[in-house]
This record gives structure tokens, C-alpha cells and sequence, in this order.
């Protein structure tokens, strides 16, 4: 038993351990050119729906939208009073614009926008060019090198 406890905490525990890279004054900023977009979509949920219901709808998408080409992450930011950020990070501004178009043919994705105040919302499209921390300048440079960029999925 107790082997079996400390294989499964070195399997899971070491893997971890490496991938830690020390902060430096080398590695803490990154700055650099790539392809990568960020869309940012500034939204008000409609009165009367609740936090829970925008995050539930928001989780319904994750199967859809991570089988997209160029998807590599997304990030829903509750800033209170019914007001979110939605951050997305896509590969190129293809991948971006070719997901605008399948969202609204998605039902999980035209649930999560029925939720939405059509009259509050604004979409922005930029190009990432400065990532502080060492994790995060780390997993910059995979992404630049395209070693975490997904393969060629179902598009839903």
C-alpha cells in the first residue's frame, strides 16, 4: 500500500516539480512577436440572470469550442454587477474569425449568448506582446514554437 501511495505522489508530484522553472530577472518578462490573438468580449448578462447561470453556460461550450482549430485557451472573468470579460486565445486571427462564424451555428454557444444583453456587449482582437512570470513566459514560448498548439480537430 504504501508503495503504491508514493509511486502515484511520484507520478504526480515530479512531473510538476520539473516543469518549475526559478523566477530570475531573465525570465520573468516576456516580450515578443507571434501570431497568437487574444479576443476579448466585454458583456452584460440580461437582468435577472445569475452568475451561476453565465458559468454553466459558459462550461456547456468547453466541448465545442476546444475542438476548434487554433483554440488554445479561454478565461471568463466575473468584474461584478452582472458584467464579464471573456478572454480567448486563438492561434491567428483565422482561427478567431473562423470561430465567430461556427459560434453562431453552435447551440451550446447561441444558449450562452441568448444569456447575454445584446446591447452591452463589445468584441476586441490583439496580439499578445507582453507575458510577466516565469510560468507564464514559459508556456509563451511553447505556444510561439506551436509544441501546445491543438491538432486538427471535429470542427462542431
Amino acid at each position: 500500500m504504501k508503495t503504491a501511495i508514493l509511486l502515484l505522489i511520484t507520478l504526480l508530484v515530479l512531473p510538476c516539480l520539473a516543469i518549475a522553472e526559478p523566477v530570475t530577472a531573465e525570465n520573468i518578462n516576456y516580450t515578443g512577436r507571434n501570431n497568437i490573438v487574444v479576443e476579448i468580449a466585454l458583456f452584460s448578462a440580461k437582468p435577472g440572470v445569475a452568475a451561476e447561470t453565465i458559468i454553466d453556460a459558459s462550461k456547456a461550450m468547453e466541448t465545442t469550442i476546444t475542438g476548434w482549430q487554433g483554440f488554445i485557451r479561454r478565461e471568463l472573468v466575473e468584474l461584478g454587477e452582472g458584467r464579464w470579460v471573456d478572454i480567448v486565445h486563438w492561434q491567428d486571427m483565422a482561427a478567431a474569425k473562423n470561430a465567430e462564424i461556427k459560434a453562431l451555428k453552435s447551440s451550446s454557444c447561441l444558449n450562452f449568448f441568448a444569456l447575454l444583453d445584446e446591447t452591452q456587449g463589445q468584441m476586441l482582437h490583439g496580439s499578445s506582446r507582453l507575458i510577466q512570470g516565469a510560468a507564464i513566459q514559459k508556456a509563451s514560448r511553447a505556444l510561439s514554437s506551436n509544441l501546445f498548439l491543438p491538432t486538427k480537430r471535429d470542427s462542431k
